[in-house]
């Protein structure tokens, strides 16, 4: 389980740090990274499996997020893990995120429209 999440968090910082990804998709995703590395939790880690709980459901959430928003030649540039298990991987955090309320993936989806880019005169909504 520490390898998962060593190689999810070097994976996370990976595309973040990537210029093809927007500069939106990129706070999102640093926003849940510093929530999972934050010492500060919703459920404190000293609470056996619970507090690590959270910790994992925001991981899932931002592995997620990456899945559904980052391009896919930049997906395999940065895997961490071996190029032929990206479809599994991406299985399987598609089947865990489903554990993860519903609301909650809904905030961050929020947050992340909330968080977008600077309109440009021909697409904004007029006043």
């Amino acid at each position: 389980m520490k390898e998962f999440f060593r190689k999810s968090l070097s994976f996370a910082v990976a595309l973040s740090k990537d210029p093809r990804i927007p500069s939106r998709d990129k706070a999102v995703l640093a926003g849940m990274l510093a929530l999972v590395v934050s010492p500060f939790d919703i459920i404190p880690d000293f609470i056996p499996v619970l507090g690590q709980l959270d910790d994992l459901m925001i991981l899932l959430l931002m592995l997620d997020y990456a899945c559904n928003r980052v391009p896919d030649e930049v997906l395999r540039e940065h895997f961490p893990w071996e190029p032929r298990h990206l479809l599994a991987w991406r299985r399987r955090v598609g089947f865990f995120v489903k554990l993860v309320p519903h609301w909650v993936k809904d905030k961050i989806w929020m947050a992340r429209e909330r968080i977008g880019e600077p309109q440009d005169a021909a697409t904004a909504d007029p006043v």
